[in-house]
């Protein structure tokens, strides 16, 4: 296969991911903002009370969560899955 080629699973899943976004936007949500963010924590006599504003974002979709199917299209050129939330394709 020429360097410059994608490969047709690619294109398929490409196609697949643009519908199936379009055919339901809220799919994918990107973060959770501040949800499951902790402001305060008690423990007995234990308190400690944390400055929301310094805490990150909730985690994003992934989108193999989201939509598992993809791996049967990608899952020869991904290093990672599910339990990542970075994919990176790989040419084999």
């Amino acid at each position: 296969m020429a360097c410059s080629a994608i490969p047709n699973n690619i294109k398929y899943a490409q196609f697949e991911l643009a519908r199936a976004l379009a055919n339901d936007t809220d799919a994918i949500t990107g973060t959770t903002g501040k949800d499951g963010n902790f402001s305060e924590v008690k423990l007995g006599d234990i308190q400690v009370k944390y400055n929301t504003d310094s805490q990150g974002t909730g985690s994003v979709n992934n989108i193999l969560d989201v939509y598992p199917w993809l791996q049967s299209y990608l899952g020869a050129y991904m290093l990672g899955g599910a339990g990542s939330f970075q994919l990176r394709v790989v040419r084999g």
